[in-house]
Order: C-alpha cells, then sequence, then structure tokens
C-alpha cells in the first residue's frame, strides 16, 4: 500500500509539473485566442504555483518535472518583472488625494463606504456602479464637495466623481455604451485632469474586444489633452496583461503602482490573494507621494488611494 501511495504521489507530481508548464504557455498565447488572454490575470498565482512544484520535485528527485516547473515559474517572473524608476522627490508642490471605490452596485453596506470617504477625506473620490440609491445615501458623505459629476445607471456602470476644486470643466464621455468623466479641475495653485472610467470586463470575445476599443480610445483623451493627468478606474484589467500594457504604450501614462509589488483589490474577500484591477495611471509630470489599498467596504472590490504632487503654480 505505501508502495502504491508513493507511486500515486509521484505520477500526481509529475501530472502537475507538466500541467504548469502546459498552462504557462498557453498563457503565452492571448493573442491568438481571448480565453487564453484571461491566464495572463492570475500570472503571480501561477507563479507561486510553479515555485511550489519545482521545489517539490526537487525534492522527490524527479528532475524533469522539476525543469518544467522551473521553466514555468522563470516564463511568469519574466512577464511580472518590472524595473523599478523612482518618482523625482516632492518639494514645495501642492498634495492631492485621489481615491476610487468600486462600490458594487448590489451592495448595502452603504456606512462602510461613507466611513472610507470620510478617513481618507480624498481631494478627487471617484465612484464606480452607482445608482440612484448610492447617491442619495452617500449624500451627506459627498456633500462638501462643490465639484459634482455623477452619471447613475442601474447596470453596473453608473460612475460619479466628487472633488475640492474652486472650478472645473467637465463632461460625461460615452465610449461604447458606457460613461466615462473627464474633468480638468483647478485649486488655487494647481490643476489637475481625471479621467475616470469602467470599462467591460473581457469575459467574452466581444467584450474583451469592446474593452480593447475602450482603451484605444482613453489612449487617444489623453493625448489630446495637456497638462497633469491621472486615469482612474476599474480597469478590469491587471498590470501584466497585454492590454493593460499597451494603454501604458499608447497614452505616456505610468502605473501608481510600486515596483515589485501587487496591490490587490480584487475579490476583496481574498485580500493579498486577489489581483490588482484597479488603478490609477498618471502623466510624468505628477509625483506619486503615496498610494495604498483601502480596507473591504462590503464591495467586491476594494478602494485604492493615491497621494500626489503637482508642481504649484506660481
Amino acid at each position: 500500500m505505501g508502495l502504491s501511495l508513493r507511486s500515486l504521489a509521484a505520477t500526481a507530481l509529475v501530472l502537475a509539473c507538466m500541467g504548469i508548464a502546459a498552462i504557462t504557455a498557453l498563457s503565452l498565447a492571448g493573442a491568438a485566442w481571448w480565453p487564453l488572454a484571461l491566464l495572463e490575470h492570475v500570472r503571480v498565482h501561477l507563479l507561486l504555483a510553479a515555485i511550489g512544484l519545482a521545489i517539490a520535485a526537487t525534492i522527490a528527485r524527479h528532475p524533469r518535472s522539476r525543469d518544467a516547473a522551473t521553466l514555468a515559474a522563470l516564463l511568469h517572473w519574466a512577464a511580472l518583472v518590472e524595473i523599478a524608476r523612482p518618482w523625482p522627490p516632492p518639494r514645495d508642490d501642492h498634495r492631492i488625494r485621489v481615491v476610487a471605490m468600486n462600490v458594487l452596485t448590489s451592495n448595502r453596506d452603504h456606512a462602510a463606504v461613507a466611513r472610507e470617504i470620510a478617513a481618507t477625506r480624498p481631494d478627487v473620490l471617484v465612484l464606480i456602479e452607482v445608482d440612484a440609491g448610492w447617491l442619495a445615501t452617500l449624500a451627506d458623505a459627498t456633500a462638501g464637495y462643490p465639484v459634482r459629476i455623477e452619471r447613475p445607471r442601474a447596470d453596473n456602470f453608473g460612475i460619479a466623481l466628487y472633488a475640492t476644486a474652486t472650478a472645473a470643466q467637465a463632461e460625461v464621455v460615452t465610449i461604447g455604451e458606457l460613461p466615462s468623466i473627464v474633468a480638468t479641475l483647478s485649486w488655487p495653485t494647481a490643476a489637475l485632469r481625471v479621467i475616470a472610467t469602467h470599462p467591460l470586463p473581457p469575459v467574452s470575445r466581444a467584450a474583451a474586444q469592446a474593452q480593447r476599443r475602450h482603451f484605444a480610445t482613453l489612449a487617444a483623451l489623453v493625448r489630446a489633452g495637456r497638462g497633469p493627468t491621472v486615469l482612474v478606474g476599474d480597469l478590469n484589467t491587471t498590470p501584466w496583461s497585454r492590454e493593460f500594457r499597451a494603454l501604458i504604450a499608447r497614452s505616456g501614462l505610468r502605473d501608481t503602482r510600486p515596483p515589485f509589488t501587487i496591490g490587490a483589490t480584487f475579490p476583496a474577500a481574498w485580500g493579498r490573494l486577489g489581483i490588482p484591477i484597479d488603478h490609477a495611471l498618471v502623466s510624468s509630470d505628477l509625483t506619486v507621494v503615496g498610494r495604498a489599498v483601502g480596507p473591504a467596504v462590503g464591495s467586491d472590490h476594494r478602494p485604492i488611494v493615491i497621494d500626489l504632487a503637482i508642481a504649484a503654480s506660481r
């Protein structure tokens, strides 16, 4: 019996190592068939699985299985690795805090969202998945914001932006059939252009194509504007996906996520084991002073909090 169990365990280990190698190869072929692109979003999980299997195969003295798992780990690491580029140190610049929350339309823990707004005291607040009920229940929490752009919807694509700015030029832009907000916000010593958005998740071929078009439109909007810019929202993609990297390349923006970090925001219940699909991208004339993932607020997403420094105008 002991020999049989040992043989069964050895077979299972070999199959697992071959399986992680096959999945890794498929994850590199996302451009050929859209379902394979979904594997790009779990690269961290696949990397950890590959490392664990490589260690197990080493202990079990299975060199071929070890080599297959190690190669898979190296390929995932290569796709995840980033070059750390430090931000220039802020001086006496104007500081702006941006908070983005996908509150989840069906979430009924309105008090938790209100508490997070009160705790973080954002200068720019972006709320995703808001319907008329959400806006009504958060009326007190957002009452102090002079700039208010709201586009509630009954589905999961309502959006709102609030700001402490003293002046604003804003419009709701429809990308596909979904609303995004483009606003130029002005304070006495600084101005900031904010694009708040929420594209479709790539859960079908049509949705993946719609997301790609959405990102292309966002990049064009960024390039058409001037001055310090932040693009923020639930982008329904991870930083190591090809679509995210294309957005970065076309827009010229930079990710605010610190190098070599994950910053998972979804699913909220998974904590650090989740994936980062809520993002803030900024132009090179902004300095990221701080970035954090907030606590669970009853939604399936966790909020992100970004502190920015803008060169103060004289």
